[in-house]
């Protein structure tokens, strides 16, 4: 079973974000059960985010998309020895290539919305302020006009079509579930054992924090999204005190190092903004930019400080066998 569909009833409802409904899976649920409900809600999400971005050029529906694009490529990993090779190959890589259609949007939109905020931070100058904030928002709307067009192409409608068409199909068709037996076992001990091995390949990848490099944060965030997408397909399965405490932390280490990312890259931006500034606000621009950066860091050094002690929390908490219901 699972929730409600959402209603978009307007302005109001529009305001309002489109998540991935809960995902009730019962514990007499097998492996293909249980990643077939994965696959539907996942592509439904993906659905009622498209039409909502489709009609209204929604900011919030397309950063759902961006999510929802990610989740499903974590769902394909967490099912993929049920998968035949060739369709997990296929679905992955058209997967992969529409998410990373939406990085540059985002990435610029995150960048007017935190670091070059309407807020000029130095009084006197909001005329160059102004120009460098109109120059972002340029090279925003010329890659979503570029995303519109691509989210409403045959390509992306094909992908979702062909999809749905896979997750129904009988397993005797030509694109069904490799291994028979797993398919078959029942989900509670698998979710278990995803969920430990996404957790020990995050806690591997950031065992020396302070000794990583900006990058390699960066990485370290997309396995703490995978743990958290982990824990949120397979929560019903769970003693919800427990697993909520593991949940809320992932959520937490997530916007810490979001933040750091979101700072790497903005100092991209400021770059590329610097040679695309009118020569009269050269020099201004040098100031703002002098002291976007100055306060950015701040705010990494408190970040980092966070997930830290975020990490250490993170490395005592497990999910077991024992706290399945």
């Amino acid at each position: 079973m699972v929730g409600k569909k959402p209603v978009d009833s307007g302005a109001e409802n529009r305001a309002n974000k489109i998540k991935l409904r809960d995902l009730n899976l019962a514990n007499d649920f097998n492996v293909e059960a249980a990643a077939k409900l994965i696959f539907r809600e996942c592509v439904h999400h993906l659905r009622l985010n498209l039409a909502r971005y489709c009609d209204h050029r929604d900011d919030i529906a397309l950063v759902q998309i961006r999510i929802g694009l990610r989740r499903t490529r974590v769902a394909l990993k967490i099912f993929k020895t049920i998968i035949y090779p060739e369709t997990y190959k296929k679905l992955k890589k058209e997967f992969r290539y529409f998410g990373r259609l939406l990085g540059d949007a985002s990435d610029l939109d995150v960048f007017l919305k935190g670091m070059l905020n309407k807020t000029c931070p130095l009084n006197g100058l909001e005329a160059t302020y102004e120009e460098l904030r109109s120059c972002i928002r340029l090279m925003r709307d010329q890659e979503q006009d570029q995303i519109h067009e691509a989210f409403t192409g045959e390509r992306f409608q094909g992908l979702l079509q062909i999809f749905d068409d896979w997750i129904e199909r009988d397993r005797s068709l030509n694109l069904g579930w490799a291994d028979t037996d797993l398919s078959r076992r029942a989900i509670g001990p698998f979710a278990v054992g995803v969920i430990s091995k996404g957790r020990k390949d995050l806690l591997a990848r950031g065992s020396s924090i302070e000794a990583l490099s900006i990058d390699d944060l960066h990485n370290v965030r997309k396995y703490v999204k995978r743990s958290r997408y982990h824990l949120r397909f397979f929560s019903s399965l769970f003693d919800q005190k427990t697993l909520s405490e593991g949940y809320h932390l992932l959520v937490q280490m997530q916007d810490c190092l979001g933040y750091v990312n979101d700072v790497r890259e903005g100092l991209k931006l400021i770059s590329v903004l610097g040679g695309e500034v009118r020569a009269d606000h050269i020099s201004n621009t040098l100031r703002l930019m002098a002291v976007i950066v100055a306060k950015a860091s701040e705010d990494v050094e408190n970040h980092l400080e966070t997930f830290a002690g975020l990490w250490r929390q993170y490395e005592s908490y497990e999910l077991t066998e024992a706290n399945l219901l």
